[in-house]
């Protein structure tokens, strides 16, 4: 199964896009490709980004060649993580952690907390770009600071939305203006935040 990336910082979006068009089309993007792709209207924050990436050693230049990017040696590895089931873009579905398999992100994303994948349910995320069907990838921590995508327990019933704090008090708010934010309460659990997402192609 391909899994196509689609959310995380603008480096790690240029890093995987690169990387895909590498083994799918067999050379590497243009930077005017990335910026089309990314959605970035400079050339120079890509070569920005791009620097970043040699300079970590995860992409490397040909000076030979028109086409100049590789993939770094040392950071082709994935890693699997367990996919456990639906959480809901939408109202709140019954949180049930079952295990129906599992899916390879980037080693990239490895960290000391457990990492797990949801299938999103519902569309109170698409302006956000989070789409039903579409996979997230969730870090379990509560290190949440404001604007952090977040996955929640809402009465015992999941949910994900941004984390916003406004006016001093903290809210779960939706993608989409057809649903109402919920001010966070003792009915309220975060238990991780979104770290990328992916689309099956």
């Amino acid at each position: 199964m391909y899994y196509n990336y689609i959310m995380s910082s603008n480096k790690e979006k240029i890093y995987m896009f690169v990387k895909n068009q590498i083994l799918i089309n067999g050379y590497p993007p243009t930077v005017r490709e990335i910026c089309d792709e990314i959605g970035l209207k400079s050339t120079s924050s890509a070569q920005y980004h791009l620097k970043l990436l040699e300079e970590e050693g995860r992409l490397n230049k040909t000076k030979s060649k028109s086409r100049t990017l590789n993939i770094g040696s040392d950071h082709n590895s994935n890693f699997s993580v367990p996919l456990l089931g639906e959480i809901s873009a939408g109202d709140p579905l019954i949180a049930e952690e079952l295990n129906i398999g599992s899916i390879s992100i980037p080693d990239t994303y490895q960290t000391k907390n457990d990492i797990f994948a949801l299938k999103i349910s519902g569309d109170s995320m698409i302006d956000a770009g989070i789409y039903d069907k579409d996979t997230v990838v969730i870090e379990k921590t509560k290190n949440i600071i404001n604007n952090d995508t977040v996955a929640a327990l809402v009465n015992n019933e999941s949910t994900i939305k941004h984390y916003r704090i406004i006016d001093g008090k903290s809210f779960l708010v939706p993608a989409n203006k057809n649903y109402k934010p919920k001010r966070l309460d003792e009915s309220c659990e975060i238990v991780g935040k979104v770290i990328c997402l992916f689309r099956d192609m």
